[in-house]
């Protein structure tokens, strides 16, 4: 094989390589989508088979009906709780995380649910935590979930 060939193949072969590496960089910036499944979370109930691909991209849907209650009664704990920060705020109030003097108010609970405490934050957000804007407004939470746990 001649100089010529040799270099004829190493460009071929520069170029597979370079289509695979393009390939392997486009699937990395593919989103996560949640995997889906038979059961769902409809208005706060498990349901089967009726599942759809906006329940499954919304993390509403779950493989077993054991894996889609258990969420439920997560899901059912977070967003009263976030009703409740909603209801118990100043209206429109949010954290500040520009302002590492405010204090931001969040609600901490042992692993059965059987007792809550507050906790105060400052400079960084919790991911999934849901805040409060005073001492009063979250030991008032605590005082309503704990009472209809």
């Amino acid at each position: 094989m001649n100089t010529e060939q040799k270099l004829k193949n190493l460009l071929v072969l520069k170029n597979e390589i370079d289509k695979e590496i393009a390939d392997l960089m486009l699937k990395q910036k593919e989103k996560w989508q949640p995997k889906g499944g038979d059961f769902s979370i409809v208005n706060g109930r498990v349901a089967e088979g009726i599942t759809n691909d906006a329940a499954t991209s919304f993390g509403m849907a779950f493989e077993t009906r054991q894996d889609a209650e258990k969420a439920a009664k997560a899901y059912r704990k977070y967003h009263r709780l976030y009703k409740l920060a909603e209801e118990l705020n100043p209206d429109g109030w949010e954290p500040n995380w520009g302002d590492p003097n405010q204090p931001k108010y969040i609600i901490r609970f042992n692993k059965n649910y059987t007792d809550a405490k507050n906790d105060v934050w400052y400079e960084s957000e919790i991911a999934g935590a849901v805040f409060f804007a005073s001492i009063t407004a979250a030991n008032k939470a605590i005082e309503i979930l704990m009472d209809q746990e």
